[in-house]
Parts: C-alpha cells; sequence; structure tokens
C-alpha cells in the first residue's frame, strides 16, 4: 500500500496461537517512515516463543471498515486477517528467555 492516506495498522501473532494482536497506532514520520511499539507477551508469558509480525493498512472509511470488520483499535484480538487489507510481507522473530 503506498498511499500517503492509508491508515496502517501493525499485527502481532504468537505463533503458539491462532490470534492476531493489534499494536498501538504507528508514528509516521515526514518521510513516511514509521514506528510503533510493539508487544510481545508479558513479563512472564511469551518467554523463548516465536511471533509473527506484519503490517496492514487500506484506504477505506472508518464507516467501510466497521461494516467489513477491519476497522482495527489498539488490543484488539482478531482470529484472522480480513482479505479486505492489503498486507506486508511477514517478519518471524523469537522473544529471548530474559
Amino acid at each position: 500500500m503506498s498511499s500517503a492516506d492509508a491508515k496502517v495498522f501493525v499485527l502481532v501473532h504468537p505463533l503458539a496461537t491462532d490470534t492476531f494482536w493489534v499494536q498501538n497506532i504507528p508514528q509516521v514520520s515526514q518521510d513516511r517512515r514509521w514506528r510503533v511499539e510493539a508487544f510481545f507477551g508479558t513479563e512472564a508469558a511469551g518467554r523463548g516463543e516465536s511471533f509473527e509480525i506484519l503490517a496492514v493498512a487500506t484506504n477505506e472509511s472508518q464507516v467501510l471498515r466497521i461494516l467489513r470488520g477491519t476497522n482495527l483499535t489498539p488490543g484488539t484480538r482478531l482470529p484472522t486477517v480480513s482479505p479486505y487489507l492489503a498486507k506486508s510481507q511477514t517478519v518471524t522473530v523469537r522473544r529471548r528467555t530474559f
């Protein structure tokens, strides 16, 4: 998704589960790079586990996102990623055990 108007969301998927977690809203700089604070479990849960990270984006209005179930908010749990969202490549990471 290359549109400057696109709404970008970051999802984290613990591979031990079938749930995708919506992360905080990315902060976008003037050069269109973005950063996001993402969470990989809790202090104890998730240690040593693998996670997938992906970005999804849409140009749809908020009303249409609500109707299609793609109106994402931080902390939301998703069983799947909507086919109406553009998706980045998935990156897999492993959380340290300490």
